[in-house]
C-alpha cells in the first residue's frame, strides 16, 4: 500500500462538502484510543490510471469511539471549485461509486476539536490507513461501509 502526504486543499474555503446519507464505520478500533475520543476518516478514491489513491479526499466524517470500540458516521462527499457536481444535487442522491478505497483515520488524542470544533486534524494526529477494496456505498447504518481498525497501518 502506497503512503502519500495528508490530504491538504489548496483552498480549504472553496471547498464544496455536501452531506449524504452514506455511512462510514471502523470496527475493532484501537484499544488504546479511549472512549469518546474523537476520530476523523477521510476516504481516498483509487485512480486506476495513474495506478495510486488520489491526494485529496473524496469523502469525510468525524465520529467518536463508542464503548463497543467502534466509530461510525455519516460522509460529506468532498469537491473542490473545479467539480463539475450538479448545483441541485441533494443528500438522498448523494453517492460514491463501487470501487476501491483509502480510509485514513486521525485521532483527537491531544482535545484538539474540544477547543476549535471545525479543525482538520494534522499529520501528528495520523493513527493509519486501511484499504477497502470493493466498497459498495450504501445508505444508512445498517448497511455501513465497514473497516477493521485492526487493518489500519
Amino acid at each position: 500500500m502506497k503512503l502519500f502526504a495528508q490530504n491538504r486543499w489548496e483552498n480549504p474555503t472553496s471547498l464544496c462538502r455536501l452531506e449524504s446519507k452514506l455511512v462510514l464505520k471502523l470496527t475493532n478500533a484501537s484499544p488504546e484510543w479511549a472512549v469518546g475520543t474523537p476520530v476523523q476518516l477521510f476516504v481516498h478514491g483509487w485512480n486506476a490510471k495513474t495506478d495510486s489513491w488520489q491526494h485529496d479526499a473524496v469523502a469525510f466524517t468525524q465520529g467518536t469511539v463508542t464503548p463497543r470500540h467502534m466509530v461510525n458516521g455519516t460522509l460529506f462527499l468532498l469537491a473542490g471549485d473545479g467539480s463539475s457536481k450538479p448545483r441541485n444535487l441533494q443528500p438522498e442522491n448523494a453517492t460514491l461509486p463501487r470501487g476501491r478505497y483509502l480510509v485514513r483515520a486521525y485521532v483527537d488524542s491531544d482535545g484538539v476539536l474540544a477547543k476549535e470544533p471545525a479543525a482538520m486534524l494534522g499529520e501528528q494526529h495520523f493513527a493509519g490507513q486501511a484499504e477497502i477494496k470493493s466498497a459498495r456505498w450504501r445508505e444508512g447504518f445498517r448497511q455501513a461501509e465497514t473497516v477493521s481498525g485492526s487493518a489500519l497501518k
